[in-house]
């Protein structure tokens, strides 16, 4: 494979907490390709570990990196929509569910999340 090089692999096995900062790069080398890194999973996963660890700005900041390099991933949005709601911050959390929802509409987390908070506004 083309992008299976020095810096790729560089990339892939550096530490987790590290790897969110370096999406853009990851994006840019896999651009056009029909198959690259699936790191999306074990990244969320990172994300949730840095929660539980109080480290919820950090996790947002991992899962927001992370949903540049994989745009069409609804797990990392409705990921987001519930880091943000236990955050308090109603108005992201809305925004990522209902993106969560976009890339698919069946994502059974993100409607019930989405319905609860459309009627605690009511």
């Amino acid at each position: 494979l083309r992008i299976w090089n020095d810096e790729m692999r560089a990339l892939i096995t550096m530490p987790a907490a590290e790897l969110g900062a370096h999406a853009d790069r990851l994006k840019a080398i896999c651009a056009g390709e029909s198959i690259y890194p699936a790191l999306g999973y074990f990244l969320n996963g990172y994300a949730y570990r840095l929660k539980r660890q109080g480290e919820v700005e950090r996790a947002i900041g991992i899962l927001l990196a992370v949903s540049r390099l994989y745009p069409t991933d609804a797990n990392l949005f409705d990921s987001l929509g519930e880091f943000y709601r236990e955050q308090g911050d109603l108005e992201n959390a809305l925004r990522f569910y209902k993106l969560a929802l976009e890339k698919n509409p069946k994502l059974g987390s993100a409607q019930k999340a989405l319905a609860e908070l459309e009627d605690s506004q009511k």
